[in-house]
């Protein structure tokens, strides 16, 4: 084998010396590398080193999946702790409930009656009001002897179609009564009329006798009652309304 060495001419270490300070680096010569291992063992080695990065990874998976189940299980706790409390707070309150139950039943019963009452009452008249409506127009003379009502119940409706020719009203209140002198029933029909309530007013005077021969008058007053004297109108909601054909 021969060896051969080539000299550097000038030229070229100038060159070489003015790229050396041109990089400001001084010029290294390669040094060539060569792996003298077997493949076997370089496979060995890198095979290791993949184990490795396998092994950190499964390692970080068992971590993150420990914090991520004991996140889960603390979860599970407090949302069962808060369950139980509720559990808790729902059983005494149904006890609290059942210590009350008399007390709620009485009061359904008292709304129901008050119903019932409101519902039997709506077509109570302010009677005492009338009879001082009428008592303030009947003349002096008059001696009242009987008064009789015919009104609607709370079942049984008033009298809107029952004659043609009579106006809406709620039933009839009748007067009887004598007078010595005859009284002007054009003036009191005018008077009765007048009064709230009373929708029409009908006026009868009879000549009658006792027994000495006296005169004396009957008198008969028929009054139609206007709806308006209702307590009240309408059905209470809890109470079923008629059925109407």
């Amino acid at each position: 084998m021969s060896l051969s060495l080539k000299k550097t001419s000038s030229t070229e270490q100038r060159t070489v010396a003015r790229a050396g300070g041109r990089g400001g680096s001084t010029l290294v010569p390669a040094v060539a590398r060569v792996n003298l291992l077997p493949k076997e063992i370089t496979e060995r080695r890198g095979l290791r080193s993949l184990q490795r990065l396998l092994a950190l990874v499964l390692l970080a998976v068992v971590i993150l999946g420990a914090i991520l189940t004991f996140g889960s299980s603390r979860m599970l706790g407090d949302a069962k702790d808060a369950l139980s409390q509720e559990e808790q707070r729902t059983t005494r309150l149904l006890a609290e409930q059942r210590r009350y139950a008399a007390v709620t039943a009485v009061t359904d019963r008292l709304r129901l009656t008050n119903d019932a009452l409101e519902y039997v009452s709506r077509s109570d008249v302010d009677w005492a009001l009338v009879l001082g409506m009428i008592a303030s127009v009947t003349p002096e003379e008059v001696l009242v002897a009987e008064m009789k009502a015919d009104t609607e119940t709370p079942l049984v409706g008033g009298s809107d179609n029952a004659k043609p020719l009579e106006p809406a009203n709620i039933g009839t209140f009748e007067l009887t009564g004598t007078a010595l002198t005859r009284p002007d029933a054009s003036t009191w029909a005018t008077d009765l009329e007048a009064l709230p309530g009373v929708a029409e007013a009908r006026i009868s005077v009879v000549e009658q006798a006792d027994t000495a021969a006296e005169k004396f008058y009957k008198v008969t007053v028929t009054m139609i009652l206007d709806p308006s004297l209702q307590r009240a109108d309408g059905r209470i909601a809890n109470i079923p309304a008629e059925e109407t054909d």
